[in-house]
């Protein structure tokens, strides 16, 4: 889908910079963390998302090359059964791609509710029915878990 976006966009005449990172813009123009500009008036972001640095900086988790940290299907951090951690700064893996989801809103407002309702299951002491376990439609919410005591979520 991402060289089919790619190509489009290109068919378009939408100029397309890959591998290079935003560092500063002003009114006029954006820099480059390659030193180059572009004179521009309306930035449109779709850039990466990477987590705040004190996500990565939390020693009690595991966290991938990007510094996300890794959960589990049921969204708690590997290692914490009562540690959720949903959205950019959460490395979950999709079971069908077995690729990282993306950082997007959809994929967070699943997440969070996945979350939630797992949280408020805990907080109840009950079984947890609700698993990130299925990309083509990110709002099913199956399977079982259980687990008790507190809960921490992080944000980014």
């Amino acid at each position: 889908m991402a060289e089919f976006t790619l190509h489009s966009l290109q068919k378009n005449g939408v100029e397309v910079i890959l591998n290079t990172r935003l560092t500063s813009a002003t009114a006029e123009c954006v820099l480059f963390n390659n030193g180059s500009t572009l004179a521009c008036r309306t930035i449109i972001w779709t850039g990466g998302v990477t987590p705040d640095t004190i996500i990565s900086k939390i020693s009690e988790c595991d966290h991938d090359k990007s510094g996300k940290i890794i959960t589990n299907n049921y969204l708690q951090v590997q290692g914490w059964n009562n540690v959720f951690a949903i959205g950019d700064c959460a490395s979950i893996i999709d079971p069908i791609t077995t690729k990282p989801c993306p950082p997007t809103a959809q994929y967070a407002i699943s997440q969070a509710k996945i979350a939630s309702k797992n949280l408020i299951s805990i907080i109840r002491s009950r079984k947890k029915d609700n698993k990130n376990d299925d990309s083509k439609d990110i709002t099913k919410e199956q399977n079982t878990m259980k687990n008790q005591e507190m809960v921490m979520t992080f944000f980014s």
